[in-house]
């Protein structure tokens, strides 16, 4: 077992949407992911470098993801149980060309080229265009059930603005955006927990135990743990995951092999 820092499906029968013009494409899949055209009711199953235009739904089941490419090279990568729409760059949006979604409901997380945008909506709520730096940025968006969102820069350097208030944020900090009722819709930004000091077991460890614990440092200012295990150092091949309150988890029941793993930290706030 070692230690990791933190860093397909059937072809889709279903007709082209209405739309002509692709605004993304599937990248890659790995689960259960499924696409419903616009202007249909079916949900089918998509397949990696499936063209898709506006108003496109594709959403992941448990375990699952997706990778989205658009044109301007910027990628969203869904998480499991996330739905989006895709939708067309606003006409009047100067140079949108890079990412353009509603957030129904999950976690996406975003590669943004240098200069390049990512905008998201919500249901019922304004866009929210979010700008990288000269760097580029990594974001993450998490939808809450009330209608929130939260938005946090992994990465680089990046630019929120929403409702006409603007916010920047450096690298490992987050912002709050609230409901499409809330006033002051930006929160100020707030410092990310540090990723965990990774405990035990130790990198290429053998074990032979039927359950395995691992264990991490606490963060400061960190209220849950988010733990990966995989059988590569890309994820890709996502095999267990948790969160969790405190700074062990126990895996049992593990199929003999060789894995990876890697915790994240979270804040209530």
């Amino acid at each position: 077992l070692s230690a990791w820092p933190m860093t397909g499906c059937g072809g889709c029968n279903e007709p082209v949407s209405p739309s002509t013009q692709t605004i993304a494409t599937l990248a890659a899949s790995r689960g259960e992911v499924k696409l419903r055209r616009a202007g249909s009711l079916t949900w089918h199953d998509i397949s990696a470098g499936t063209a898709l235009a506006a108003r496109d739904a594709i959403k992941t089941g448990r375990g699952s993801r997706a990778t989205l490419r658009f044109a301007d090279g910027s990628k969203l990568e869904l998480q499991a149980k996330t739905l989006i729409i895709v939708e067309a760059p606003r006409a009047k949006a100067s140079g949108s060309k890079g990412a353009v979604a509603r957030l129904e409901r999950g976690e996406v997380r975003g590669a943004v080229t240098a200069g390049g945008a990512l905008e998201l909506s919500r249901p019922g709520g304004e866009q929210t265009r979010i700008t990288a730096g000269a760097e580029g940025a990594k974001v993450r968006i998490r939808a809450q059930k009330d209608g929130s969102l939260r938005i946090a820069n992994l990465g680089g350097s990046a630019t929120v603005r929403s409702a006409k208030q603007e916010v920047r944020l450096a690298t490992r900090q987050g912002i709050a955006l609230g409901g499409a009722k809330t006033e002051t819709p930006l929160s100020p930004p707030r410092q990310l927990p540090a990723y965990p000091q990774l405990v035990s077991p130790a990198v290429d460890a053998e074990l032979t135990a039927e359950a395995v614990i691992l264990r991490w440092q606490p963060s400061p200012g960190a209220t849950r743990y988010r733990l990966q295990l995989a059988r590569s150092t890309s994820f890709d091949d996502l095999q267990r995951e948790a969160f969790v309150d405190g700074t062990e988890h126990v895996l049992a029941k593990l199929p003999p092999g060789s894995y990876v793993w890697r915790v994240s930290a979270s804040s209530a706030a």
